[in-house]
């Protein structure tokens, strides 16, 4: 029996007295997961069980059939798939206490070391691709210049082009920001150290690309004298925002009559005279 069991362990090593956070002594981030990724594999291959995340370790069949008589026989577990099971789930332990708390709820239902790890990789791997349509002639679909008078036809023509590309996620924040670096290993071919450096995030940079695009065809229809209101701000979102609010004030989807004013609308050039600090403007309003 001693041998079987000996035998057992050296086909599925069950390293216990390992502490994870002695090798991996970063908590999983966006920013930092290529160095987390090659830390966890230097551990995984330091014990002897990188093929459970690669496949080349599978699980063995958790019953068998083996004989009881001549005649009979019977199934029973298999004490391989237990002994399996016993490492892999040591696996899943290291890996899950070294990753955020905002990460764990989409791994708490997978079953294996392996899915866990799969699953890390679509969600930090994954190639984003953000459309990027320069040749779009926004006043061919936007041929008017945006004013209190004309705001709700200009949404409307707006967000029908910006619809019409796939881009809408830019101004409904479905489609976020990327982190704007990140941390990757960077030990000049020498394994031994855990150097890092960082780096631009390449998904921000191709984010940014299309963002400021989106920017330019909302510029590129605003008057002169209200582009002001809207120059502070970064992204795409922010300035769509800015914009309900200063020419749609009744932005909670209750739209007005035609015979109805807006009680708001009397305090926008004072607003407007506010932000660009033109207080002689400011003074003519009030």
């Amino acid at each position: 029996m001693a041998s079987s069991k000996s035998a057992s362990f050296v086909k599925y090593p069950y390293p216990e007295e390992v502490n994870v956070r002695d090798f991996v002594p970063v908590i999983l981030s966006k920013q930092n997961y290529f160095v987390w990724k090659k830390l966890m594999l230097r551990l995984f291959e330091s014990q002897g069980l990188v093929g459970f995340f690669n496949g080349k370790v599978p699980a063995p069949l958790e019953r068998i059939t083996v004989p009881n008589s001549d005649i009979i026989s019977k199934e029973m577990e298999n004490k391989d798939y237990q002994d399996w099971k016993r490492s892999d789930a040591l696996l899943q332990r290291w890996v899950l206490a070294t990753i955020s708390e905002d990460v764990l709820p989409n791994m708490v239902c997978l079953k294996t070391a392996k899915d866990i790890w799969s699953k890390l990789i679509s969600l930090h791997e994954r190639k984003i691709e953000y459309p990027f349509p320069a040749e779009i002639n926004v006043r061919d679909f936007v041929p008017i210049k945006l004013s209190v008078d004309n705001s709700s036809t200009w949404q409307k023509l707006m967000l029908r082009l910006i619809e019409s590309q796939g881009l809408v996620g830019f101004i409904n924040g479905q489609v976020s920001q990327p982190v704007k670096r990140i941390m990757v290993p960077d030990d000049g071919g020498n394994c031994s150290t855990n150097v890092t450096t960082e780096i631009e995030n390449e998904d921000y940079k191709a984010w940014k690309k299309t963002d400021a695009l989106l920017q330019s065809w909302i510029l590129g229809t605003i008057l002169e004298d209200d582009i002001e209101l809207v120059l502070d701000y970064e992204t795409t979102k922010e300035i769509w925002e800015m914009i309900n609010w200063n020419f749609n004030p009744d932005s909670s989807g209750e739209s007005n009559t035609e015979t109805e004013e807006d009680p708001t609308s009397q305090y926008l050039p004072l607003h407007k005279a506010a932000l660009t600090g033109d207080w002689e403007a400011a003074k003519e309003s009030i």
